[in-house]
């Protein structure tokens, strides 16, 4: 890789990585309760996303993939019955490395890799508009290379772009009013709910999935970035609660993700799901149960570490 592309690598890290690996998404199979065979296919989905990604938006692009924008194209898969077959080729990234590939009908996994491009240039706008000036300069560079990239896939899947747009002006003006919790998800939930929308259009329990599905991926990020906000003096939507009782902050957000999840798999219970159900119950029931069991747990070991 060029001396320069390294360099962009190490900014976009910087940027994206303020909590751990939270840049790649929170949306993941529990992989101690997975079956080989649905790990298998599950990597082959996010390697194909990877590939496109690079294939249509450039070779740094794959350095904003995430768990979630795979797990979107699994999800899509699972439910439209769509016909796919897993190959085997050579990482594009690391040539000396087998990796399995997903060829799949349609056009769910450049979908998936389109939408995952769009939220990433938003990413970098809202970096350059709310962090600090070594991060604002850095994310106005990256802005300008990835400028062509960002209008290609606006220019190919528009509503979705439309939609992110819709996310982050409805999320600036909640944050600017210092919502509660509720609101302040809501913009994330209406967002996940009309994507899900443009496959699956009059599905009301995929409506309702995915609106609580966007409020946990809001509410758990929340979480995670609670005590980083307190200390940046940056909006959070459980900073009130956590400064009235800091004891007790992690028994409240335990609570507020446990609704949200709870309704989540309810409107989840009522999908029909055509292919890959096992998988699709792993990463939806295990795995996000475990993400949100192990970011409450870290907050409040962060909690204790401060107080002692």
């Amino acid at each position: 890789m060029p001396i320069q592309d390294h360099i962009q690598v190490s900014i976009l890290k910087n940027i994206c990585n303020k909590g751990g690996d939270k840049v790649f998404g929170y949306i993941r199979p529990f992989k101690d309760e997975l079956k080989i065979k649905d790990y298998r296919f599950y990597k082959s989905v996010y390697c194909s996303v990877c590939r496109t990604l690079g294939r249509k938006y450039g070779f740094l692009s794959r350095f904003f993939l995430s768990y979630d924008t795979a797990a979107l194209a699994v999800f899509y898969i699972s439910l439209s019955a769509h016909h796919c077959e897993v190959k085997n080729s050579r990482c594009c990234c690391n040539p000396l490395k087998k990796c399995s590939f997903c060829i799949c009908e349609g056009n769910v996994i450049e979908e998936a890799a389109t939408a995952n491009m769009l939220l990433a240039y938003y990413k970098l706008m809202d970096t350059k508009n709310d962090e600090g000036f070594i991060k604002r300069a850095a994310a106005s560079i990256l802005m300008m290379l990835f400028r062509r990239a960002y209008k290609k896939a606006a220019r190919d899947y528009p509503d979705i772009d439309r939609l992110i747009n819709e996310l982050m002006n409805n999320q600036e003006s909640a944050e600017n009013e210092n919502a509660s919790a509720d609101k302040a998800a809501d913009p994330s939930a209406r967002f996940i709910s009309a994507l899900l929308g443009l496959h699956f259009p009059d599905n009301k329990p995929i409506s309702v999935f995915g609106y609580y599905l966007g409020r946990w991926i809001y509410l758990i990020d929340a979480v995670d970035d609670l005590l980083n906000d307190v200390k940046h003096n940056s909006f959070n939507p459980f900073t009130a609660e956590y400064l009235n009782s800091p004891e007790g902050i992690g028994n409240y957000c335990e609570c507020v993700i446990n609704f949200t999840l709870s309704e989540m798999c309810k409107a989840y219970d009522l999908i029909e799901i055509e292919s890959y159900k096992e998988l699709l119950d792993n990463i939806f029931y295990e795995g996000i149960y475990y993400q949100s069991k192990k970011c409450l747990q870290k907050l409040c070991n962060n909690i204790r570490a401060e107080e002692e």
